[in-house]
């Protein structure tokens, strides 16, 4: 993420972290606060961070010099079913549903801050969209954010406990047992721990208070010490049954003694959602209620279940385990494999896997065959099949521009086994492209042979991937390549958004990382290959073929790969760079683009110090990156032998990617500055300075006209413009001769992503995304809007990597996982 946007932002001192209150513990005196504490302490801990809060109900609104959050503070009453929460709150942020209950709110969520750990608890169903501030970040925030003594004072105010005491320590017995306590455990083992408990006295709570009293030496505001320990006799003489069928898991009230809903949770492995299931979770039953016998709820359930039910956090009162049986379809994932052929609209899917599989699990998805382009097995057979064996097939109709994912289904899982694209796809291949972040080697964000669309703005068409999106999207011979946040690389019809086929990665493409496109010549063949270069974030980068998805070669070379691979021609033939760490140190990779062949390092010397966002830039045969320490840097491409240094401020550090333009060099800083660099000698040409953060790249446009007050266009002159954006929303066009402002533009929030810009038919245009999701199209000489989108789903989250425009389409990311192709209506 770019650093702006992390309210959670760390400094470099960290000396005072030793004896800080562990997780658990800080979980649990957060889960004992009323609803107004919490509130309290989020909006104080908002304040010590230099915004300034309101707090109006649970919404606690927070404004600083740049930015306006609102905060909606789920009571800790409420954690189990955050969409009950909403409910009760009588608010729902844009998109988000709780059952069959749906409402507006009259302004936007923010962010959602709740009182215990996502990790642990499980991401909130339902809630993937609005962006969680969970307590492990409220903790960061106290440890790293603020003030160290008033991180102290708050807790002490508000939670009763000392944020720093050298009672807090792992090897303390007493932190040892509120570390078992607090520490997720499964409830058979906290019930198997309530004699230890009661040999001290004290009960569940009265063991927390026991033990932050011990390490705080003063009073706390948990439950006081003389608790009685429950026992035996206490907890309710009550049964429970259990019946499973299919997907659902019903549990009763089979009789004895009535037990209030608040004392009751079901707690273990294998139900969908969280954990942990309070009985007043279920809609039915409303918190302080009884429940009686015949009472049940009913659960969503996996193959595998290990589950008990739980009185007061103390007492198991009966448990439930059911094992998936065996059976070759379900676990492990048989050994399985299909063989398409098309013939007149025909396809023919043979079995080729060596593991027979029941048909029932066999579907095919995707578009322009069957009657919604969704069939199983036993839907494209005369006769139904029970087992499907190796060289049974099944054939269905379907056209030539087809596309076909063979995925195998049980109630646990999916997954994809083959993927099948018709002749006739992508369905309209352009001469048009735009193969790289930045469209060129040289970053300069400009095609001036691209259309872009200047009129009033439809979807084309939108993809989900079942992951975020950082990736810039790009675009080559009518295919879109993206990767996600998690696994895996897509290639989509830029006509429709079809699926042609998914390569899965060791891990997620993040940051400003993107695919990049080329055709290289292979040494043994001699027959060119369109090839999909991506690097993910374990360090692993590939090559794979552009036509079928299959991998060339892959190598593990760097710690992680954060930024766009450039590849480029040198006297041995291509080459491919990556960026990323390596050994705790920042380096640039270069391979062979045909095998992999590691052709250099750029890490030898010590104090080289590439940051690993700075994507690098390529022309004429030099390389130039940007480092933390604020330095420029050139490269020779064919040895990465380093040709100049120009040395800056740390505080001017180049995190953004570089662009190159005839003999100038432009970067931008973090601190707010754009320089202009002689390409030949680094010689420094001029620079500009502003105190807002710009974190893109500066996008370049040559032979634009100034625009004369009576729209004369003779003796009009020419200027090659800069464009860049910052924090603030504030998009400036710079002179790239003096760095003059031409034009300035506000976007009304922070411009994340760089910029996209086209010859349009003579008509220079600007593309760029912001972080509010907003796409604007500007005329490139004057600034003027041309047009702007924002989808009606809200939530889709921030831009942070340039659209790709290609034949009046732009193409553009959300980091909530969304793929947008927007054109004129």
């Amino acid at each position: 993420m770019m650093t702006y946007d992390n309210p959670y932002m760390v400094t470099d001192d960290t000396s005072y972290l030793m004896g800080v209150i562990p997780q658990r513990p800080f979980d649990r005196c957060l889960q004992q606060c009323s609803n107004d504490e919490f509130c309290e302490f989020v909006a104080r801990l908002w304040d010590v961070s230099d915004w300034e809060t309101t707090v109006t109900d649970n919404i606690v609104e927070a404004m600083n010099d740049t930015r306006r959050e609102r905060l909606l503070v789920v009571p800790p009453s409420r954690l189990s079913r955050l969409p009950l929460a909403f409910s009760a709150l009588n608010v729902l942020p844009s998109g988000l549903s709780s059952g069959n209950v749906r409402r507006d709110f009259d302004g936007s969520i923010d962010r959602v801050v709740v009182p215990y750990d996502t990790e642990i608890r499980g991401y909130p169903r339902g809630l993937a969209d609005v962006p969680v501030v969970d307590s492990t970040a409220l903790r960061h925030r106290l440890l790293y954010g603020i003030d160290a003594d008033a991180a102290e004072e708050l807790c002490l105010d508000i939670l009763g406990v000392p944020l720093r005491a050298e009672q807090w320590d792992d090897t303390n017995e007493q932190e040892g047992l509120i570390g078992r306590l607090t520490a997720g455990e499964s409830a058979s083992a906290l019930a198997s721990r309530r004699t230890v408990l009661g040999l001290l006295g004290i009960g569940a709570l009265g063991a927390v208070a026991f033990v932050l009293q011990e390490r705080s030496g003063e009073d706390s505001e948990a439950p006081p010490l003389d608790e009685p320990a429950p026992t035996p006799e206490t907890a309710p003489d009550t049964t429970f049954e259990f019946e499973l069928e299919g997907e659902f898991l019903q549990i009763t009230h089979a009789g004895g003694e009535s037990i209030e809903t608040d004392q009751i949770v079901v707690e273990g492995d294998g139900f969908v959602g969280e954990p942990r299931f309070a009985w007043s979770d279920s809609l039915q039953f409303e918190e302080g209620s009884t429940v009686e016998a015949g009472d049940a709820i009913e659960l969503t359930v996996r193959d595998d279940l290990a589950l008990e039910v739980i009185w007061d956090d103390t007492e198991t009162l009966a448990t439930f385990e059911e094992t998936a049986p065996e059976v070759s379809e379900a676990d492990p994932i048989p050994d399985m494999s299909f063989e398409f052929t098309f013939t007149e609209r025909v396809v023919t899917v043979e079995y080729t896997g060596e593991d027979p599989i029941r048909a029932e699990h066999v579907q095919f998805r995707g578009s322009d065959f069957g009657d919604d382009g969704q069939l199983g097995w036993n839907d494209a057979t005369v006769v139904g099949q029970g087992v499907v064996e190796r060289t049974d097939f099944v054939s269905f109709e379907a056209d030539s521009t087809a596309t076909i994912s063979a995925y195998w289904v049980t109630p646990s899982r999916q997954v994809l086994v083959e993927q099948f694209t018709g002749p006739d796809r992508p369905l309209d291949p352009s001469d048009e492209s735009f193969p790289a972040y930045g469209g060129t080697t040289a970053n300069t964000g400009y095609l001036a042979e691209n259309a872009g669309p200047t009129g009033e703005i439809t979807t084309m068409w939108s993809f989900e991937s079942e992951r975020e999106i950082q990736s810039s999207p790009v675009v080559v011979d009518g295919v879109v390549y993206v990767g996600d946040f998690d696994t895996m690389l897509y290639a989509l019809d830029a006509v429709d958004g079809a699926e042609l086929w998914r390569f899965e990665l060791e891990s997620g493409v993040v940051g400003p990382s993107a695919p990049a496109v080329a055709d290289i010549l292979e040494s043994e063949s001699e027959e060119h290959r369109q090839t999909v270069f991506v690097g993910d974030a374990g360090g692993t980068v590939y090559a794979i073929d552009a036509q079928t998805g299959e991998s060339i070669w892959q190598r593990s070379v760097l710690d992680g790969v954060t930024a766009a691979p450039v590849v480029a021609e040198t006297e041995d033939g291509p080459v491919v760079v990556f960026t990323g760490p390596r050994e705790n140190h920042p380096t640039l990779v270069a391979l062979d683009a045909r095998d992999g062949t590691r052709q250099w390092w750029a890490d030898e010397d010590p104090d080289f110090n590439i940051i690993a966002r700075s994507h690098p830039a390529v022309a004429d045969g030099t390389l130039y990156t940007g480092s933390l320490g604020g330095a420029v840097t050139a490269l020779d491409l064919e040895d990465g032998s380093e040709r100049w240094r120009r040395p800056r401020e740390e505080e001017q550090r180049v995190e953004a990617f570089l662009a190159v333009s005839d003999d100038t060099v432009f970067a931008t800083t973090v601190g707010g500055s754009i320089f202009a660099f002689d390409s030949e000698d680094g010689t420094e040409q001029w620079g500009v300075e502003w105190n807002d953060q710009i974190l893109n790249t500066p996008v370049l446009i040559p032979n634009l006209e100034a625009q004369q007050e009576d729209d004369s266009s003779e003796d009009s002159d020419a200027w090659d413009g800069v464009v860049i954006g910052d924090i603030t929303g504030r998009v400036v066009a710079l002179d790239s001769s003096d760095g003059d402002v031409r034009w300035e533009f506000d976007a009304g929030s922070s411009v994340g992503s760089a910029s996209a810009v086209t010859g349009s038919d003579g008509q220079p245009a600007l593309y760029f995304g912001t972080t509010d999701g907003e796409v604007f199209g500007l005329d490139a000489a004057s600034g003027t809007v041309l047009w702007d989108f924002e989808p009606e789903e809200l939530t889709l989250g921030t831009i942070w990597s340039p659209p790709a425009v290609v034949d009046s389409v732009v193409y553009v990311s959300y980091e909530h996982g969304e793929v947008y192709a927007l054109t004129e209506e």
